[in-house]
C-alpha cells in the first residue's frame, strides 16, 4: 500500500496507508473497545477494517498452527491458536455486525437469517413483489441445492 500525506484544515499532516485515511489498527481496536455494545452504529470503515485485519490474522494463525503442530495435529486438536483467536473475536464480530446492520436501518436479528435455508442463497433475497414470488424463489433455490 502506498503511503501518502493528507492535510487537514488545521494544517496538521499525518501519514495514512492509502485506505481512504483510515488507521487500520485504530479501527480494529475500536471494535474491541466496544465489544459489548450492541446498540448504536458502526461505520463502513470500522466494519471493513476490522474484517480485513480479522481475516489476515486468521490466515496467519492458521499457517502458524500448521507450522507448530503439523497438518495432522492442527486438524485433530481442538485448542489451537486459530481456534482460540476465533473464540476471542466471536463477540466483537457479532457486535460490529449488529451495529453495521443498525447503520443501514435493519434490526440486528437479521444476522440469524444465515442460519436458515434462505441465508446462504443470496439469489432468493432480491425484493420479491409478493409472497407468491418469494415462495417460487425459495423453491427454485432449494431445487438447485439438491
Amino acid at each position: 500500500m502506498s503511503v501518502f500525506i493528507s492535510r487537514y484544515s488545521s494544517g496538521n499532516t499525518r501519514f495514512s496507508r492509502g485506505l481512504g485515511g483510515a488507521d487500520v489498527t485504530k479501527e480494529f481496536l475500536r471494535v474491541f473497545s466496544r465489544w459489548k455494545a450492541f446498540h448504536g452504529q458502526s461505520t463502513r470503515i470500522e466494519f471493513w477494517m476490522y474484517t480485513l485485519v480479522l481475516m489476515l490474522l486468521s490466515v496467519l494463525l492458521g499457517i502458524l498452527d500448521v507450522i507448530l503442530f503439523g497438518a495432522e495435529g492442527s486438524a485433530t486438536q481442538f485448542l489451537m491458536l486459530s481456534n482460540a483467536f476465533s473464540l476471542v473475536t466471536l463477540t466483537p464480530s457479532l457486535t460490529v455486525s449488529v451495529r453495521r446492520l443498525h447503520d443501514i436501518d435493519k434490526s440486528g436479528w437479521w444476522l440469524l437469517i444465515c442460519l436458515t435455508v434462505i441465508g446462504p442463497n443470496s439469489r432468493v433475497i432480491k425484493q420479491p413483489r409478493n409472497a407468491k414470488q418469494l415462495a417460487r424463489g425459495i423453491w427454485r433455490s432449494i431445487q438447485r441445492e439438491f
